[in-house]
């Protein structure tokens, strides 16, 4: 599912966050739809420019929890196998797509690429900052003093994340 995220480089990690979550919340169905929608189109008259003209060059895609209960017992998930060759007439959709997981209770990120368009050790360098960054945002949420809450964690449906921090300031205060 498509997200578009406008992040403002003035504001603090905590903000970023917040955002990006109750940005994601927003999604209906969690996104599963939208691959039906594509297909749905002109039943329901929806421009279809929307679907096939998005091109965007990064895609960012997140797999969920894969244990051994959800797969189902006659299936075994193998966490990494040899990369098969591709067909030469077969294009990328994307220049970078990095597809990311939990197994076993850790994280696993694949950066997928043509190295016919970017060096390994670019890719590489890539992969560290991601890496970096989100080392970061995990310490950051680990702090006590950066506890906060966004709309999403309650059944408020009409108030925003300003109202919120306003309402949690007055009790904090109390």
């Amino acid at each position: 599912y498509p997200v578009s995220l406008a992040i403002d480089r003035g504001e603090d990690l905590g903000t970023h966050i917040k955002y990006v979550k109750e940005r994601l919340h927003t999604i209906p169905h969690k996104g599963f739809n939208f691959c039906v929608l594509k297909y749905m189109s002109d039943d329901l008259k929806v421009d279809k420019a929307l679907f096939y003209n998005i091109k965007p060059q990064v895609c960012f895609n997140y797999l969920g929890q894969i244990t051994q209960a959800s797969i189902g017992d006659g299936i075994r998930f193998v966490e990494r196998i040899k990369a098969m060759p591709a067909d030469p007439r077969n294009t990328r959709e994307h220049l970078i797509d990095i597809n990311c997981k939990v197994v076993n209770s850790r994280l696993h990120i694949d950066f997928l690429y043509s190295r016919n368009k970017y060096l390994d050790s670019t890719i590489k360098s890539l992969a560290q900052r991601f890496k970096s960054e989100l080392e970061d945002i995990v310490r950051f949420c680990m702090e006590p003093e950066h506890e906060g809450y966004t709309p999403s964690d309650f059944a408020l449906n009409d108030i925003t994340q300003d109202q919120l921090d306003e309402l949690l300031d007055e009790i904090q205060d109390t």
